[in-house]
């Protein structure tokens, strides 16, 4: 069962540093930025979803206001890199 685990966490990490190395060059620094606090956000949820160590309400509301801001953040940033996505869109057809 221990194998299997170890297993697993190599294949991820593999998956993780393959999917990485293509977007390196795609994405500008701070996409890669806001997707990496992406990741970090969802860590925080399925360790709480899988790995529940009855932590006291008064810490959970502390990890998951920290992350609710992580994800406005990430929200706001993709509305405005949408925005301007449709601006330059519009300005090569019209």
């Amino acid at each position: 069962a221990d194998v299997m685990w170890i297993v697993a966490c190599c294949a991820i990490a593999v998956v993780m540093n393959t999917s990485t190395y293509g977007l390196l060059g795609k994405a500008s620094p701070v996409t890669y930025q806001v997707l990496g606090q992406l990741k970090t956000c969802l860590i925080v949820a399925f360790g709480y979803v899988f790995f529940d160590a009855r932590a006291p309400p008064t810490m959970l509301m502390i990890r998951f206001s920290g992350v609710g801001v992580a994800i406005v953040g990430i929200l706001s940033y993709a509305l405005v890199k949408h925005k301007e996505t449709q601006a330059t869109e519009q300005k090569k057809t019209g």
